[in-house]
């Protein structure tokens, strides 16, 4: 596959009929794989076809091969397709009895086992208010059973999910009670140095919690003698110098430490354990006041740490980032990453922090005013009128306060991922219930709801072309979806609207090749429907991508 400079594909990749020969074979395992790997595949390359009954038989063959885990992630795939909670609680309640009846002997454990990888899938979803009920179900059933070790379990787990919400209070609360639990039921020394860790670690990250974590770190060690573990031990290590560094005890040695530790993890390719000492070499820069160091060392971790699970919480580092950044003098680098640690909170919270971090970002405006450059988002020449209504931004589509934003929606209407989603999960489950009435919505055509819990007025559903060779009709149905959304929006009487980059994430529509369409749709609309909008935006994640947009919309002036 073939990547342009503006960062899509250039050559979608068909694998519908390799799947089709897997599906038609005979290794049971195999045909399993390809039917869900068909489903994914005729979401993104086949949005208008039906990938239930893929889904539906993959389910069926991963129940036959034992595989529980992979048919709690179907059964959620498939209430996802539907876009109905009682499908999804049908499925999974029938996964549920079908562990029950495919288990002999005591019921409780498996239909526990079962509620703990639900919830796993869930976690891995990043859909945490979901995994917290299945790990509240799981921990009640199992005290309930007097099954200790797995109420452990559910706790443990129930700590690291609120962890990745911020919620660093109750989090150190389950994993007390897991700690507890474990201790109760005589789970051996390996069990409890984990949860004993957990709470060292949630004592580092949350230091407000005033957490006596080498007391917590000295159990662990002298359980840890007792069993042949030396990543147990090492994580230890790890833990006692990000202590010192978080108490504000970051001599040379904790950096010699750090760099042994380094050497180590590397050496054996343990990826995660090495992004966490990378984690702990910035904090240490930070620390003792190198912070061009920290901002590098930052870096290197945010990069490999975007691929793994290394628990160290981003907001933590988003909040060392833009203090080295603005103990540097780079206020308006400051500014930038405290936006983006408000869009994480946005999104994963708690809320508590929300506040305190939008008056760090009035604080360093008010120190940092912004410039202005002689760049694309100045005022620049006159321009035509209408030229006047159409810019660029960067920003976030759902955070904007205009009268409409558009929604690079598929067919079904029933969200998915991009943009499709954000704007769904900003809005809220009512933005789902309204849009399916008006559903399907045929490619080039629009539909139009509230913006509920957006600060757009609405929200225009388009849906754009899957691009193939940008001879089968693509150009024209991507200026048709432009248009139809223009002209749905005006019908509600918006004024202003913004659009994203339809079309060019999943669907593989080249950036570049998409931008000149949209501009020359949007043009041709202005010019036949003067004064029928006061602004409309073409909004860009990046500062590179908007750069170039804005060179395309000069040249085509």
């Amino acid at each position: 596959m073939s990547l342009n400079s503006w960062g899509g594909n250039a050559e979608p990749v068909d694998e519908k009929k390799l799947l089709e020969r897997r599906i038609a074979g005979t290794d049971l395992s195999d045909r399993a794989d390809a039917l869900e790997e068909m489903a994914d595949y005729l979401e993104v390359n086949e949005p208008e076809a039906d990938r239930g009954p893929y889904l539906m038989a993959a389910i069926d063959l991963n129940l036959q091969l034992g595989r529980e885990r992979t048919v709690a992630e179907l059964c959620i795939s498939l209430g996802d397709y539907e876009m109905s909670r009682k499908h999804q609680g049908e499925a999974l309640e029938a996964y549920l009895q079908g562990v029950e009846v495919g288990k002999a002997g005591f019921l409780e454990s498996p239909t526990v086992r079962a509620m703990l990888d639900v919830a796993r899938v869930y976690r891995d979803r990043n859909d945490y208010a979901n995994a917290l009920i299945w790990l509240n179900s799981a921990y009640e059933l199992a005290i309930e059973s007097n099954l200790k070790g797995l109420a452990a379990n559910a706790k443990a787990m129930e700590s690291r999910v609120l962890q990745m919400q911020g919620e660093y209070r109750i989090a150190y609360a389950s994993a007390v009670e897991a700690h507890n639990l474990v201790c109760e039921n005589s789970d051996g020394a390996i069990a409890a140095i984990d949860t004993l860790t957990n709470q060292a670690w949630i004592g580092v990250f949350a230091p407000n919690l005033k957490v006596d974590v080498d007391e917590l770190l000295d159990e662990a060690d002298a359980l840890a003698e007792q069993v042949f573990q030396p990543h147990t031990a090492e994580f230890i290590t790890i833990l006692r110098l990000l202590s010192r560094i978080a108490k504000g005890q970051p001599d040379a040695s904790v950096e010699a430490g750090l760099q042994s530790l380094l050497n180590d993890t590397r050496q054996r390719n343990d990826a995660t354990a090495s992004s966490v000492v990378h984690f702990g070499l910035a904090w240490y820069a930070a620390a003792t006041g190198s912070h061009e160091l920290a901002l590098s060392r930052l870096h290197k971790f945010m990069i490999v740490d975007d691929y793994l699970d290394s628990r160290v919480d981003r907001r933590v580092v988003l909040r060392l980032q833009a203090a080295s950044e603005e103990a540097l003098g780079r206020g308006h680098d400051a500014i930038a990453t405290l936006k983006k640690l408000a869009d994480f909170l946005a999104e994963y919270g708690p809320d508590s922090q929300k506040f305190e971090t939008y008056q760090e970002e009035m604080r360093l405006t008010e120190a940092f005013p912004p410039v202005v450059r002689g760049c694309f988002l100045t005022a620049g020449p006159s321009k035509p009128k209408e030229e006047q209504v159409l810019s660029v931004i960067v920003g976030d589509i759902t955070k904007l306060e205009v009268d409409a934003v558009v929604n690079a929606a598929k067919t079904s209407l029933a969200g998915g991922g991009g943009v499709d989603g954000a704007i769904h999960a900003a809005a809220g489950s009512a933005l789902v219930e309204a849009c399916l009435p008006l559903a399907p919505c045929p490619v080039g055509e629009a539909r139009v709801t509230p913006g509920f819990r957006l600060p757009a007025k609405y929200v225009v559903h388009t849906v754009g072309p899957v691009y193939r060779d940008g001879l089968s009709g693509e150009p024209q149905l991507l200026a048709s979806a432009y248009r139809a959304a223009l002209e749905a929006a005006a019908a509600v009487g918006a004024r202003s609207i913004a659009f994203p980059g339809i079309s060019t994430g999943i669907y593989g529509y080249p950036v570049e090749l998409a931008t000149k369409v949209a501009i020359a749709a949007i043009r041709e609309y202005l010019a036949a429907n003067s004064g029928s909008f006061d602004s409309v935006q073409l909004i860009w994640l990046t500062h590179e991508q908007a750069a170039a947009a804005e060179a395309l919309l000069e040249q085509q002036l």
